[in-house]
């Protein structure tokens, strides 16, 4: 059986939602013990060599792979290997066209269409990466993974149907209800399609089966502030604080949630807070104009100076025609 590629998905911000799926190749045991080498074929001996050193050498297994290929024109699992290897090296447009060559020839390569999924969408293809993903889903029924379902719902979201994707993350939630960091995709789909309050009940599902993680508890606050219930986002800023006192942003948006109640000298710590832990513009220029709310025309002055030196130009202006 071919072996699986697996991605990890950065998230947004703080904890980063995705950029770019990473591949890493994972090395399993070769079936075949290096005593029976002999009784293989040529190109099943290329292609193990190929295998081998897919994470030690990457143009020596291709150099491997392609022997194999030259060897037997019809061999699935060289191909297979062969657009992995493409892939890896950003070659796209090879990778799908192996990927191919690996199902017309063995029709049980159906991760195959994962990774033409994968190319594609790294090539700003979109649609057919979604449509690669959903051909994976109709011919492996019974693969209660949930990982295709997700694929295809971020996929989705990226392209801007976020409704498809909640439905994607509804599925995969479905297959694996513990896992919260499908709460999590269901959560930021909601949130980009303006559906706050249900967008407050995935991640308060996610805080409940991993309530240490204090990146959950900074997007709950990013919410309750949306739907104007500041008090509850103070204090969930708060707990977010608690559990990862380094967590800068959180002492930025309790500045701004601080700002909408009017506490200037409230926010003024605050900004003052996420300043100490990163040298931010957007730091800076709040600070700025929370000082200035308070008659400290000096004290914004200098935080509005250091804002545009650090390349944040949101209040130029404000200081060209307030500060000397």
């Amino acid at each position: 059986m071919p072996t699986v590629v697996t991605t990890s998905e950065p998230n947004e911000r703080s904890f980063v939602i995705f950029s770019m799926i990473k591949t890493v190749f994972v090395i399993l045991l070769l079936a075949t013990s290096l005593t029976g080498f002999t009784q293989h074929s040529p190109s099943k001996l290329s292609l193990h060599k190929g295998f081998y050193l897919l994470t030690i050498d990457r143009a020596q297994s291709m150099q491997h792979l392609n022997k194999a290929i030259d060897q037997d024109s019809t061999y699935a699992e060289a191909y297979y290997y062969r657009g992995l290897l493409h892939y890896k090296n950003g070659d796209y447009n090879a990778s799908i066209e192996d990927f191919d060559h690996a199902y017309a020839f063995d029709q049980n390569l159906t991760l195959t269409y994962i990774y033409k999924g994968f190319a594609q969408r790294n090539m700003g293809l979109l649609d057919s990466a979604v449509k690669n993903f959903s051909t994976y889903i109709e011919l492996n029924p019974t693969d209660t993974s949930a990982y295709s379902y997700i694929l295809r719902g971020k996929v989705r979201q990226e392209s801007g149907d976020y409704q498809g994707a909640i439905n994607d993350y509804d599925l995969a939630v479905a297959l694996k209800p513990i896992e919260e960091k499908y709460y999590y995709y269901r959560y930021l789909s909601n949130s980009k399609k303006g559906k706050h309050l249900q967008a407050l009940k995935e991640i308060n599902k996610a805080i409940e089966i991993n309530p240490e993680f204090y990146g959950y508890h900074f997007y709950k606050g990013n919410t309750l502030f949306t739907l104007g219930r500041n008090q509850e986002a103070i204090n969930t800023y708060n707990h977010s604080i608690s559990l990862n006192s380094y967590n800068a942003d959180a002492f930025y948006q309790r500045g701004n949630v601080n700002i909408a109640m009017n506490n200037q000298h409230e926010a003024i710590e605050s900004y003052s807070m996420a300043i100490l832990i990163t040298e931010d513009g957007a730091y800076y220029s709040h600070r700025g104009n929370s000082k200035y709310a308070i008659g400290d025309n000096n004290g914004a002055c200098e935080d509005w100076a250091q804002a545009n030196h650090l390349g944040y130009y949101a209040d130029y202006d404000k200081m060209k025609k307030l500060c000397k």
